[in-house]
């Protein structure tokens, strides 16, 4: 028989006391030393046969102790579960065994705690939509820009024009070249970087060649990003390259007066009078979806920061970091830099690195909860079937790139993202519905379609910080591997 009693702790976690009567202590231990007997050989007894006497004189009765933990994480873990009405969340943590009499306390995460508020009460803000006559005027400049045509011309290049051109840079026995591309030609003063290149360009004849010196950055392809630490220069700063560029055609840009003529070229359109109608119309409508996205955001961001009580158990935040970290060192091997290297030039031990990530993960945790309260009192799910079509989507726009983003996407990580992704869509337009107070009343059997799918394992060793996410990709994991 087993005497189980809870003490509840904080942030979501009891502290599980389970007292084993000697009976069933003893028979534990029997087992264990049964099985410690069935792995090694006695002499003069058959695997399994020997007494348990004899088993404590040979092995200590230690060793059936730390055997006989078996089944005290999982047999008896699961049995006093049962008995105090208690499912983890996540994997339980051992804190003290004593023997004589058997007592184990076992401190049990328990489900985050999310309580929300009354968000169904949220409204959409009051907000004129106007379009003033500079806007249109604007839409339709960019409406020429978009369909300007390009003439071929046999004069010196200047600002406004295409070129095709072809160029090799050098330094240090670096080499970037590329053949017959086609630049734009801006203004030196508006972009800096490439000033260089663009004025080298402007005055330059079809068939003409230049030889010139200019900075390497301009032609390096390395980033900020993959340089590993913020703010970092690239290798290439600093270094000048000796820099061969040949014009093979010039082109310039003619834009279409905006008159009726244009007006009909662009649709159903009889006048530009018309036509400005039809943009003011859409500028109308994409102000307002713009202003209904931003409602949503600052609703969240309400409901999350002001409206919402959420609490979880400490495992899940530490697994939380635990996934960060593990991303961190993945793009750090991608390239070439290992993760103790990364720390020593930060200056910073694991440990602290964990510490600095603590507050944002636990605000990325907070919103993720809150959402997901939502979606399950909104009976929102998502299928392993949408997942599925949204990644062949991502394959579809990926070009030469398919695999590899399909591989991505397919991964144990990139399936958690795809679910999170699909639902907060979900979530949000929701939310935008109850602020237009277009949401029906949900039902009390709508409210609990989205349940977790894995039930609790009730063993110690194993369980899943995130049991319906992982669910959910398990089996779009056998899906895919089906097809």
């Amino acid at each position: 028989m087993l005497k189980v009693t809870t003490e509840p702790l904080e942030r979501c976690q009891v502290l599980m006391t389970v007292e084993v009567d000697d009976a069933q202590a003893d028979q534990l231990l029997k087992a264990a030393a049964k099985r410690i007997a069935t792995q090694v050989q006695i002499p003069g007894f058959r695997p399994g046969k020997a007494p348990y006497s004899l088993i404590v004189r040979r092995f200590g009765e230690e060793a059936i102790r730390e055997e006989a933990m078996e089944d005290l994480g999982g047999k008896v873990f699961r049995e006093a579960l049962k008995q105090a009405n208690l499912e983890p969340f996540a994997p339980a943590s051992m804190e003290e065994v004593s023997w004589q009499p058997l007592v184990m306390k076992v401190r049990v995460p328990l489900a985050p705690v999310i309580e929300l508020g009354d968000y169904r009460s949220l409204r959409l803000e009051d907000a004129p939509l106007e379009v003033t006559e500079e806007e249109i005027d604007q839409e339709l400049a960019d409406i020429q820009e978009e369909y300007a045509s390009w003439e071929t011309v046999d004069r010196p290049a200047r600002i406004g024009d295409r070129v095709e051109i072809s160029l090799r840079a050098e330094s240090d026995g670096e080499t970037f070249s590329r053949e017959k591309v086609t630049i734009s030609i801006g203004d030196p003063d508006k972009e800096p970087k490439y000033a260089a290149i663009l004025k080298t360009l402007i005055g330059m004849a079809p068939g003409e060649e230049r030889t010139t010196v200019m900075p390497f950055a301009i032609f390096s392809e390395e980033t900020d990003a993959e340089s590993g630490e913020e703010g970092a220069e690239p290798e290439s700063a600093g270094r000048d390259a000796n820099v061969w560029i040949k014009v093979h055609a010039i082109q310039e840009k003619h834009v279409h007066p905006l008159d009726d003529d244009f007006a009909q070229m662009m649709g159903d359109f009889n006048t530009l009078e018309e036509l400005r109608e039809k943009v003011r119309t859409s500028l109308i409508r994409i102000k307002k979806e713009e202003f209904e996205e931003q409602q949503v955001a600052q609703t969240i961001e309400r409901i999350t920061s002001e409206m919402a009580h959420v609490e979880w158990p400490p495992v899940l935040e530490e697994s939380a970091i635990d996934r960060w970290m593990s991303g961190l060192e993945q793009r750090l091997k991608q390239q070439g830099m290992p993760l103790q290297t990364y720390l020593r030039a930060q200056q910073k031990s694991l440990e602290q690195l964990r510490e600095e990530l603590r507050p944002r993960v636990q605000q990325q945790l907070r919103r993720s909860l809150v959402l997901q309260e939502i979606a399950r009192r909104e009976g929102l799910s998502v299928e392993p079937d949408e997942v599925l079509r949204y990644i062949e989507t991502l394959a579809a726009t990926a070009g030469d790139r398919q695999q590899d983003v399909v591989q991505s996407a397919l991964s144990r990580a990139g399936l958690r993202q795809v679910f999170h992704d699909l639902l907060d869509a979900k979530v949000r337009i929701r939310l935008l519905q109850i602020l237009k107070g277009e949401a029906q009343e949900i039902t009390e059997e709508q409210s609990t379609e989205v349940e977790e799918l894995a039930e609790p394992s009730g063993e110690m060793p194993a369980a899943s910080s995130e049991k319906p996410v992982d669910a959910e990709v398990n089996v779009v994991l056998a899906s895919s591997e089906g097809k």
